[in-house]
């Protein structure tokens, strides 16, 4: 009796251990199944700061000058930025601490370095954060059926929130009844489409931190696509700068 009530004590142990083991490996592959982008591997110029650069697929904007597509890939997602030498849109990366904005007599990216600045004077994490300030380009999910997103971090820009304090020629200064939000759109596999606001600026006020945006609810994306809208619009649209300050994006 004896030998057999040390049998299955033996066993007892072996199976606590061996459930153990396995619940402990089922945690360690759920978080290896987050990944998120950090804008931490782009190398960035003396400003300190990434917005495209020249390449061999330029093409002729129509005004004399060159543009030129260009991405930045990390992880789950490709940012698609269009670049030329007075001005970019898409999707720059920085790694600036200012949180001041001086306009200058040179709007060119690298004379305007201070559009590279975000209010809070660091990333979310790291030292690296992006910055959104979109015609229409989309950041594009690696793989056909896309990612399910979990969000990501983000806060004004230090130029949007220099003209919500102090208007200029273009834009007014904002009073309490002014707005400003970005509308993130999600794209599935099939077309289908999902949003969610991201309010900037609101009732005389403006987000000044580092704010968690839930994606979830987007379901499983291939593509993000970013539109502002506000209460300074005229003829020719939003009068507000339109840029948001993003980091650590997570896709389960």
């Amino acid at each position: 009796m004896k030998t057999k009530k040390y049998y299955f004590g033996m066993m007892a142990m072996a199976l606590a251990f061996t459930f153990t083991a396995c619940s402990s490996d089922d945690d360690e592959k759920t978080v290896d199944k987050t990944k998120i982008v950090t804008f931490e591997n782009q190398t960035l110029n003396s400003a300190n700061f990434w917005c495209g650069e020249k390449n061999d697929k330029g093409v002729d904007n129509g005004w004399g000058g060159m543009t030129y597509p260009c991405t930045y890939t990390e992880n789950f997602a490709t940012f698609n930025t269009t670049y030329g030498e007075s001005y970019w849109t898409g999707y720059a990366i920085s790694a600036r601490t200012q949180t001041s904005f001086t306009q200058g007599s040179d709007p060119t990216p690298t004379g305007m370095p201070d559009q590279f600045n975000n209010i809070t004077g660091k990333a979310h994490s790291g030292s690296k954060f992006g910055i959104v300030q979109t015609f229409g380009e989309s950041i594009d999910m690696i793989g056909a059926g896309g990612v399910k997103l979990k969000g990501f971090w983000y806060t004004n820009s230090a130029y949007t929130v220099a003209i919500i304090k102090n208007g200029n020629e273009y834009a007014k200064k904002f009073e309490a009844s002014d707005w400003l939000t970005c509308t993130v759109t999600g794209q599935q596999a099939d077309g289908t489409t999902k949003t969610v606001d991201l309010k900037l600026a609101e009732n005389g006020d403006y987000v000044k931190e580092w704010r968690y945006a839930d994606l979830s609810s987007l379901g499983r994306v291939t593509k993000l696509t970013f539109v502002f809208t506000g209460s300074d619009s005229g003829d020719y649209g939003l009068n507000t700068p339109a840029y948001l300050c993003i980091d650590d994006m997570e896709c389960e």
